[in-house]
């Protein structure tokens, strides 16, 4: 019976780095990757059907049934033209002289950006060769990742999944969505994450988490704003949808022009050791009234503030407010310590209220709050603690000593 032969072209809108990366170029010109990676005319499927077209089986690989993958890598010029074509790992070399031949029908793709400026960058593609002896073929299980569910989950796919509008539709949601982490901006730190997750058969996203992490705040900003992505268009594999790992590369860069429009995204970022810090400064600062510790009562007070020329957290009122604590919620906020003076620089922070939360509970506190000697000596206790865990043990030792005392 006369076999069918055909030629599956499976690859991925990045650089294929896994096998790849060992492979280094002499010429430090051309970049491995870059911020705005090549894109080819029409797209990912455009460029499947072009190679695909061009993808001829050599025969005498055919009659011996030799098959596999071969990885092409080839160099996006500044002007969108292909050059240096080489095939970096093949099953055979009529396969790999097969694949490149294929290539030779590509139109130019619009080049890479780095900085604004287009560059020469790497870009790297797997052909696999396979011979159908059946009408179907079932993916050889490399193309496979763990799934959440009994559905399989595909690493490359016939048609890769896209986000509505396209790439740079993609990069404009990115940039609209993005809020970049006060203690990364201010410290400088920027750089690429990398977000792996899994668009799903109805487009939708799921499995977000971090291939390639760079910083706590700048990984959690990348997850945030993806999942805030609409649905995209599904993979395809032999026509159906399927689930598909996706790797996107979320850039995070300071430039001069960013500092005017940007804005924190809290109160927080404003404040000497931000969230933490609020909570172990009320740790220590709030007297339990004594009635409630005899009651074992405890409660979380919801106070709504509002931010003083003083930069100062003043409150406001209590939403959920009662006798008993309300007060001491109010006092120990009123001795909270101002903020930075940078958040002067956002006058639209000035004008809003916040809602601070004040936990009052007993587990953290001694039922004789009414004992002052105690309290100061639990304070002495806590501020010799920190200064232990910084390192600074004579100083620990002075605060020790004087809460024994």
């Amino acid at each position: 019976m006369k076999k069918n032969i055909a030629a599956v072209l499976l690859f991925s809108l990045m650089a294929i780095h896994s096998s790849l990366q060992a492979q280094s170029t002499t010429d430090a010109s051309i970049l491995t990757t870059a911020e705005q990676m090549p894109e080819y005319p029409g797209g990912t499927d455009s460029l499947m059907r072009t190679i695909m077209g061009g993808v001829v089986y050599p025969k005498l690989c055919a009659d011996s049934n030799i098959q596999g993958k071969v990885y092409l890598r080839f160099v996006v010029n500044e002007d969108g033209s292909v050059s240096n074509i080489e095939a970096i790992k093949s099953p055979h070399k009529l396969l790999s002289e097969a694949a490149i031949a294929s290539m030779g029908k590509v139109q130019k793709f619009r080049p890479a950006k780095q900085g604004g400026k287009t560059v020469k960058v790497w870009y790297s593609l797997p052909v696999s060769f396979k011979i159908k002896t059946q009408p179907a073929v079932t993916p050889s299980s490399e193309n496979f990742v763990n799934a959440r569910n009994d559905s399989a989950t595909f690493k490359f796919v016939e048609v890769m999944p896209e986000f509505p509008g396209g790439e740079n539709a993609l990069i404009k949601f990115l940039s609209a969505n993005i809020h970049y982490p006060q203690f990364e901006y201010r410290n400088e730190i920027q750089g690429k994450v990398i977000v792996k997750f899994v668009v799903t058969e109805d487009g939708s996203i799921q499995d977000i988490t971090t291939a390639q992490p760079l910083s706590p705040g700048l990984d959690e900003e990348a997850i945030r704003v993806v999942s805030m992505s609409p649905k995209w268009t599904p993979g395809l594999e032999k026509g159906k949808p399927v689930k598909v790992q996706y790797m996107l590369p979320v850039v995070f860069k300071i430039t001069n022009s960013d500092r005017a429009p940007l804005l924190p995204k809290n109160i927080y970022d404003f404040m000497a050791g931000g969230r933490d810090e609020m909570d172990r400064f009320f740790s220590r600062n709030i007297v339990y009234p004594a009635t409630a510790v005899s009651s074992k009562t405890e409660a979380k007070m919801h106070v709504i503030c509002s931010l003083g020329t003083d930069l100062k957290l003043h409150p406001v009122s209590i939403k959920n407010n009662d006798s008993l604590f309300g007060p001491e919620a109010v006092r120990v906020i009123n001795a909270l310590p101002p903020l930075d003076n940078e958040v002067k620089n956002y006058s639209s922070l000035l004008t809003q209220t916040y809602d601070i939360w004040v936990p009052f509970k007993l587990n953290n506190q001694q039922y004789f709050s009414g004992n002052n000697d105690f309290w100061e000596s639990k304070k002495l206790v806590e501020t010799g603690t920190d200064f232990f865990k910084e390192g600074l043990f004579s100083k620990a030792l002075e605060y020790f000593n004087s809460a024994i005392k």
